[in-house]
């Protein structure tokens, strides 16, 4: 379980709060988040669902604006937050290679997530990346972690890198698509045949025969540093 620093920012102003992650390798975990007495639960930083409406006066409700999203084969909505800002911090850990030495860093996020629109959509969601260690700010904009990272990855020399999931030989992402953060998948129990994988028919079948789900800013004992032009995601 890790805590992340976080602040949550509406048209009715600023509170500052914890977003806690409690993620388990092979389960995409939960983020628990607390504004003004409310909670709130997600898979990703921009899908923070209210628990219990019924719980809640209107009153105590009445800051947050909500996506509301129909659970499928049912009457029932979910609400989703959504014209706010979330900014929050997430503690890295760097490595430099040469002398095998590890550098700690905190990857600063701001995301902005834009009104609702039919069926849940949101007008727009984006969320800007920085990257600080020793005496370094990297910075990235995206509306995924993905292109967040491979944005301050551009940035950094070949002497030092991020040590997580999203830069480590075995992880990939689906070909359907992904979201905003949390849906990689770690192939380390099957790595032979995960780096064997070029082309998208073979990296489906590969799928099929099972993946643990894990957070890009994860990082376990059997992390190795991805090369370019290797595995399905190159």
């Amino acid at each position: 379980m890790q805590n992340y620093k976080a602040k949550y920012t509406d048209k009715n102003g600023s509170v500052n709060t914890i977003i806690t992650n409690n993620f388990q390798e092979g389960n995409v975990g939960s983020l628990f988040m607390e504004v003004d007495g409310v909670k709130f639960e997600g898979t990703s930083f921009d899908d923070f669902i209210l628990i219990d409406k019924e719980e809640h006066t209107k009153e105590e409700l009445k800051r947050f604006a909500f996506a509301q999203i129909n659970v499928h084969g049912s009457d029932n909505y979910i609400f989703s937050l959504c014209d706010c800002v979330l900014e929050f911090s997430i503690p890295v850990i760097l490595i430099r290679e040469k002398i095998n030495e590890n550098v700690s860093g905190t990857l600063d996020v701001h995301l902005t997530l834009g009104r609702a629109l039919n069926k849940g959509a949101l007008a727009f969601e984006e969320a800007n990346f920085k990257l600080k260690f020793e005496n370094k700010k990297l910075e990235s904009t995206s509306d995924y972690f993905e292109m967040g990272f491979q944005g301050i990855r551009k940035q950094l020399n070949g002497e030092i890198a991020i040590k997580n999931c999203f830069t480590c030989l075995y992880s990939d992402y689906h070909p359907i698509g992904n979201s905003f953060f949390g849906s990689m998948m770690c192939f380390k129990n099957n790595k032979d045949a995960y780096l064997k994988v070029m082309d998208k028919i073979s990296f489906l079948k590969l799928t099929e025969k099972g993946f643990i789900y894990v957070q890009e800013t994860y990082s376990c004992a059997e992390y190795k540093k991805r090369s370019q032009n290797i595995g399905y995601r190159g």
